[in-house]
């Protein structure tokens, strides 16, 4: 893919997780980007700091796994202590129990990683392979929806630069400039009665790092610290409390903790970030797109952050938008495939909302402080699927359509799904291992290892005896650019033979047996599987034609 030199940028307001997220997206796929933020620089807050399987999995595709495995670490466990005293024991917990590794869920516990490094390693990528800076103290001052001009001050110069761009996206957060200029709706909605605090803190005495630490009941009076990095630990209170004192300052803070958990040898430093008194509402906008603006994460949905999907669902808001719009971008996709990104994701997020709506109310009121932190599969997001979509394309399962009634296959946001189960198109594809290469070597890969956000990856479920199909796909693929579009061959369990039909792309022996189970696929029946750059199936389909059916929903016409 070569990029349109004669294109004018992407402009990204907003340089935290969604903006970021988005800006690695378009690098990858050679299309220019500015990413200005209004702030100073880098917050240095713990904040959004839980980071679940199906985002991990965005990682890899995006190609800054490795980057994020350093700066995370798996979520901890959670004790509580006795009152009154406040040392002793009483019970352990966690949040999400900690989940076993399988061929199909590489990635399978959730993560820990303060927004802040989670920030500073897209950052870094950003400039390492790039060479693409962040300008700080550069606001978005106006902009035009119908010529896509838009003005930015240098907020340390005064100085005002009016450019076009190709496209103009808004991550900043709930208070975006962008989405009031397009006036576009941000209904609020309180969530419950639940009230919390959170404040991020150093402490100085010897607190043990690995886990978090509780005191009190969710139902009437509740604090917890845990650890974000060197002596930086964040407080999470709710119940009781008399919030307006708390946040006079620290030292309230500290004299109503130790009131409280009579943990006097617990010593703190000063605060990292100011303490926030809070009760947790839902706001989104009724549209994620106007023209060729769009809304990401905060910018367009606000949710309680009791449930650990706000950071998750901006980043896969981004991957979503990332990968149409570099297509289009190199007019490769026609414009109407950027509809499908309000079409896929409003849903998604609708569904989202709802189920966290009912956390903070869960959290508050439950009388066991495991009860109310523990979490359910679905937040692990690997149930959220597009299986409605209209460039979703599955002739084997039956899927769902838009006007149909709610059912198991029109819920966006499912529970981890069963290895075994029926795959659909729109749901997420998942990995494998165990393999054979073509010459019967063992070898280390891993199907997630054939999945990028800079290409469709077609995956042929078939024995060496369909030489014709085989044959058929090779020729049906010469339509699109190989850039684009890879191939891999995946032979049954047991199949030996060596092909020899001019096969370019890998050729695996599923030894295993795990990449036919895990795409539910039975006997030799062959398959052809279309993964798309974000890691969902986009098509399951029986015949060769079916490829350029697919196909033809993505990009333009020959």
């Amino acid at each position: 893919m070569q990029s349109e030199s004669s294109q004018p940028p992407v402009l990204i307001v907003g340089a935290g997780l969604s903006g970021l997220t988005v800006a690695v997206t378009l690098l990858q796929n050679n299309v220019p980007v500015r990413v200005i933020s209004n702030q100073p620089s880098r917050g240095q807050y713990f904040r959004g700091s839980v980071v679940v399987p199906r985002t991990v999995e965005a990682h890899r595709f995006l190609g800054t796994y490795e980057r994020f495995r350093e700066a995370s670490r798996i979520f901890p466990q959670a004790v509580l202590y006795g009152l009154p005293g406040g040392t002793e024991v009483v019970k352990h917990f966690s949040m999400r129990e900690t989940q076993k590794s399988t061929p199909w869920l590489p990635d399978a516990t959730w993560m820990l990683c303060p927004q802040y490094k989670h920030e500073t390693l897209l950052q870094s990528f950003l400039a390492t392979e790039f060479s693409q800076q962040v300008q700080f103290n550069h606001e978005l001052t106006s902009f035009s929806p119908a010529s896509n001009e838009a003005a930015i001050r240098n907020v340390e110069t005064g100085d005002i630069e009016t450019q076009q761009y190709s496209y103009i996206i808004s991550a900043e957060g709930a208070h975006s400039s962008i989405r009031k200029q397009l006036g576009l709706n941000f209904v609020s909605d309180l969530v419950g009665n639940a009230k919390f605090i959170l404040l991020d803190v150093e402490v100085l005495s010897e607190l043990d790092t690995t886990i978090q630490h509780f005191w009190g009941n969710m139902a009437e009076k509740m604090v917890g610290l845990w650890h974000s990095s060197g002596n930086h630990f964040i407080s999470f209170m709710t119940g009781e409390w008399d919030h307006q004192y708390i946040i006079g300052g620290l030292e309230n803070f500290i004299e109503l903790f130790r009131e409280f958990t009579g943990r006097n040898d617990i010593v703190f430093g000063k605060l990292i970030a100011p303490i926030t008194s809070y009760t947790p509402y839902i706001r989104m906008v009724d549209r994620f797109s106007v023209g060729n603006t769009f809304l990401l994460g905060d910018a367009a949905h606000i949710q309680s952050p009791t449930g650990g999907q706000g950071l998750n669902s901006s980043i896969q808001d981004a991957v979503n938008l990332g990968w149409k719009l570099s297509l289009v971008y190199h007019r490769l996709s026609p414009p109407s495939l950027l509809e499908t990104y309000h079409e896929e994701r409003f849903p998604v997020i609708q569904e989202m909302l709802l189920r966290t709506t009912k956390l903070p109310d869960k959290t508050r009121t439950a009388k066991e402080t495991n009860e109310a932190l523990k979490r359910g599969s679905d937040t692990d997001q690997l149930g959220v699927n597009y299986r409605w979509s209209s460039i979703i394309l599955d002739e084997v399962n039956e899927r769902a359509t838009a006007d149909a009634d709610t059912s198991a296959l029109t819920t966006a946001y499912d529970v981890n799904p069963e290895i075994g189960a029926i795959l659909r198109a729109g749901e997420r594809a998942p990995s494998a291992n165990g393999f054979l290469d073509s010459s019967g070597n063992n070898s280390e890969l891993i199907l997630f290892d054939l999945f990028s956000i800079k290409f469709h990856r077609l995956l042929l479920f078939a024995p060496t005896s369909e030489v014709n199909l085989v044959k058929n796909v090779i020729e049906a693929l010469k339509a699109y650019p190989v850039e684009l579009v890879k191939t891999a061959w995946v032979l049954p369990q047991g199949d030996s033979n060596e092909p020899n039909v001019g096969f370019t792309g890998p050729i695996l022996v599923d030894n295993s047996g795990s990449a036919y189970a895990g795409y539910g696929l039975q006997g030799h029946v062959p398959t052809i599987v279309i993964v798309r750059p974000d890691g969902v199936v986009g098509a399951i389909v029986k015949e060769v034609e079916g490829i350029g059916r697919y196909f033809a929903k993505i990009f333009v016409s020959a």
